[in-house]
């Protein structure tokens, strides 16, 4: 790979707050693992002298890498940016941990010429990183009246010192350079919020109104440098091989994939036709609470996006808040829950910790918390429902006050700290536990039934964060359930579609069944699973709420998905080289396989690999997926399991195995590492006397 050019802005830049110093070095070394996920975890080792460094310590640094798609015309591919540090947030260990960051930051920073950050050390005094083109300044966050401020006032204030008042839309001069470039866009900022500055584990990195690295505490990192925010504007373009070719995939992808609000082929009225596609006829849904009846709204998208699943609303509230965010507390209605959504990104958030209300309430209803009983609090849980109570426990987590001291570091912290986590994360949360299966994150998905989420997630650093099977096996017969509709695709037509599309060939990847559980066709879809988020999506940039498309639910006929033949398509145009799909896979294991090292050396054992105690002993609800069943595929409700502790130990030996790893132990082994070219991990592994038999 050329060093820029074809998708390659060619330089990295290493800003040392402790020293206050920048410097660029060349990315053509980093180049061979993509962009975004890959790049970044290869820069974190080069960087990190310590891995077993705390998460919040100068010296644990924070990475934020784009790829060779960021700022092009590949469809959802084009905007997101790898956010990589030690997490604050997982629970009860802090991994080495990936996030991500959508809206229009990884296309600036590529106009602005950079292929990624390398954020080292801590700011002696409260600043914020000012990227214009080749220049980069650290300013004085204070002076600027940046620090204290919400995560709106402060891209706002930005604005401002950087377009003097001019309005975005009209062409500026950049810095006031005669012959230099313009441009018509604000800055890009990804910044923190007052959970970030007073190191909440729940914080969020956010950019524009919604956008958000959530997950893993980020914000809280950015905050412990003293960092308020990046702000990035860039005047230049992004080269590709063959744009003819780019621009021909781009219109034959949206056609035959994209949102269509007129959707002449199926001939029926949104939202109707939404259930049976959710991700793509349903722009505005998660924006409003899930209501069908509230669809009304403009759709809006990231970067380059043709699904677009965002909403803008007239009266404003609400706008780009997405997904967890928008259920996060119920409130009177939906203009309580979109202002609601509106405070966690003012505040930087992360909406995903939706049990920070429910939690605390369930303990409140089960007379354990309040004032006077065992963990005593004098937030008045009676208003719960109203604005008064979220807004009074919101500033209470994000100022580190009453019980918002124990919230600030996740629920599963503070479950722990209350001393009730032998007792809570055993039960349901109907109960009135919390649901954490693993490292402390949400439940997302059902991980007794729908084990690839549950165990990629295991066998990863968080919520897995997946849709790609989910949308498919879940969302579209579970919505048309709903509706009284039969689903658009039996199941079988499904794991046929999904056996192709991945390259796979064996729908027994996705058989549910309880006999399905531990297979190796179980295995084989989740080892799938992991190499193409490894690549496709953290490293290439792809959209795990749009990519992979293992099936065309948009067609009443043909369901041919775009996975397994236009990422290649896309790689060629922008890069100019060929990459096979096998190959691009191995490159997601080899990604895989750098990441485990880094945990192996953070001291992550087999025994840390393991699912909270409710999935073992608490059976499941009803969680529809295909089931083969008496030599037939149905939709099943799959109620009523639960995983086996003896089955799971065995199948993660295999599982190790398989993944050229230690079979006792989960640590990569020298003959695996070195067959995939990476002796520097090899060989800090084998210093640490942890390298793989």
């Amino acid at each position: 790979m050329s060093e820029s050019g074809n998708g390659y802005a060619g330089k990295i830049a290493v800003i040392d707050l402790t020293q206050g110093s920048v410097k660029t070095i060349d990315s053509a070394d980093y180049q061979k693992f993509g962009g975004g996920h890959g790049m970044s975890t290869a820069l974190y080792f080069k960087y990190c002298d310590d891995f077993s460094v705390d998460a919040l310590n100068a010296g644990n640094p924070l990475v934020m890498c784009a790829s060779p798609f960021s700022g092009t015309l590949v469809p959802a591919a084009s905007s997101r940016v790898d956010v990589a540090s030690i997490s604050p947030y997982s629970y009860p260990k802090h991994w080495f941990h990936h996030s991500s960051l959508g809206g229009r930051i990884a296309g600036e920073l590529k106009l602005a010429g950079y292929d990624g950050l390398v954020i080292l050390g801590k700011a002696s005094g409260h600043v914020w990183i000012d990227i214009v083109d080749d220049s980069i300044q650290i300013r004085d966050a204070d002076e600027d009246g940046l620090w204290g401020t919400d995560t709106w006032a402060c891209q706002q204030a930005i604005w401002e010192i950087k377009r003097g008042g001019s309005a975005a839309g009209t062409w500026e001069s950049i810095d006031g350079k005669r012959d230099g470039g313009a441009s018509t866009q604000n800055p890009a900022i990804a910044c923190i919020g007052p959970a970030g500055e007073n190191l909440c584990a729940v914080a969020a990195i956010m950019h524009d109104a919604g956008h958000a690295a959530g997950q893993g505490g980020m914000g809280a990192v950015m905050g412990s440098k003293n960092l308020k925010a990046i702000s990035v504007w860039g005047t230049g373009s992004v080269e590709v091989a063959d744009p003819a070719e780019l621009l021909r995939l781009r219109l034959e992808v949206q056609k035959k994939f994209g949102y269509n609000v007129d959707d002449p082929e199926n001939e029926d009225p949104v939202p109707s036709v939404a259930m049976y596609n959710f991700m793509t006829h349903a722009p505005a849904s998660s924006g409003v609470g899930w209501n069908p009846a509230n669809w009304l709204a403009r759709a809006e998208g990231c970067y380059g996006c043709f699904r677009n699943c965002r909403a803008t609303f007239s009266d404003t509230v609400g706008n780009q808040a997405v997904c967890f965010t928008t259920i996060f507390y119920d409130g009177q209605g939906t203009q309580d829950f979109l202002k609601a959504a509106d405070v966690l990104n003012k505040y930087g958030i992360n909406g995903f910790e939706k049990g920070l209300i429910d939690y605390p309430y369930a303990l409140y209803k089960r007379g354990l918390l309040g004032k006077g009983c065992s963990i005593e609090s004098s937030i008045d849980f009676s208003k719960y429902g109203t604005m008064e109570f979220f807004y009074e426990l919101m500033n209470a987590i994000v100022n580190r006050q009453d019980i918002g001291e124990q919230l600030a570091d996740g629920v599963a912290s503070a479950c722990a700290a209350w001393g009730r986590w032998d007792e809570d994360s055993s039960i349901s949360a109907e109960d009135g536990g919390i649901e954490r299966p693993q490292y402390g994150y949400v439940a997302h998905y059902e991980p007794r039934v729908s084990t690839d989420w549950g165990f990629g997630s295991v066998f990863t650093e968080r919520d897995l964060d997946d849709h790609s099977y989910n949308q498919l096996c879940h969302w579209m017969p579970m919505m048309c359930q709903m509706v009284g509709r039969e689903p658009l695709m039996t199941a079988q037509e499904t794991v046929e579609e999904m056996a192709k599309s991945t390259g796979l060939g064996d729908p027994m990847c996705w058989n549910y069944g309880e006999d399905g559980t531990y297979s190796d066709a179980n295995m084989r879809g989740i080892e799938w699973i992991i190499d193409y988020n490894r690549f496709w999506g953290g490293s290439m940039g792809f959209c795990g709420f749009t990519w992979p498309i293992l099936a065309n639910t948009n067609s009443l006929t043909d369901h041919t998905g775009a996975t397994g033949t236009y990422e290649p398509l896309f790689y060629k145009a922008v890069t100019g080289q060929d990459l096979s799909w096998e190959d691009s896979l191995e490159l997601g294991h080899e990604i895989y396989l750098m990441d485990r090292c880094i945990w192996v050396l953070q001291g992550r054992e087999r025994d840390d690999e393991q699912f909270t105690d409710y999935v073992y002993e608490v059976p499941s609800g009803d969680f529809i997926l295909p089931v083969y069943k008496d030599g037939e595929w149905v939709w099943d409700n799959c109620a009523g399991r639960t995983l086996d502790r003896d089955e799971f130990d065995a199948y993660k030996s295999r599982f190790y195995q398989a993944e050229g790893c230690d079979a006792q132990t989960g640590y990569p082994t020298q003959s695996e590492l070195t067959s995939l070219g990476l002796d520097d991990f090899a060989q800090a592994l084998s210093a640490a006397g942890k390298v793989g038999e």
